[in-house]
């Protein structure tokens, strides 16, 4: 009975205090949001099946010398600009189009995937 008690009384104010903490509405904005995730789960799915390793993604900070095969994942509107980074490393917040050779293979509202492999 008091494992009980202080189970619940411990969740409870685990929960309170997440919830009623500076900044929950724009964590429930980004992470829990039904259309974002409505958008994003098809390229996600799409990445695991086709296992698409994270390295042969182009990163926007090799700019200046772009491999010339492999994934480009550009943001497909502003809000993905502003509210999401793949690479924190990144400086700033930058948007940049896709290397020479890299064809749009598959988009939603918040990102293009670009591929220099196309079948």
């Amino acid at each position: 009975m008091i494992a009980t008690v202080s189970t619940v009384v411990v969740i409870g104010g685990l929960a309170l205090a997440i919830l009623t903490s500076p900044g929950w509405e724009d964590v429930q904005r980004t992470f829990f949001s039904w259309e974002v995730f409505r958008d994003s789960f098809p390229d996600i799915f799409k990445a695991f099946w086709l296992d698409i390793r994270p390295r042969d993604v182009v990163s926007i900070a090799a700019a200046g010398e772009q491999p010339g095969e492999g994934f480009f994942l550009a943001p497909a509107r502003d809000f993905t600009v502003e509210n999401f980074i793949l690479d924190p490393g990144e400086p700033g917040r930058a948007a940049t189009k896709p290397p020479p050779g890299f064809e749009l293979v598959a988009e939603n509202r918040s990102w293009k995937l670009y591929t220099s492999c196309v079948d």
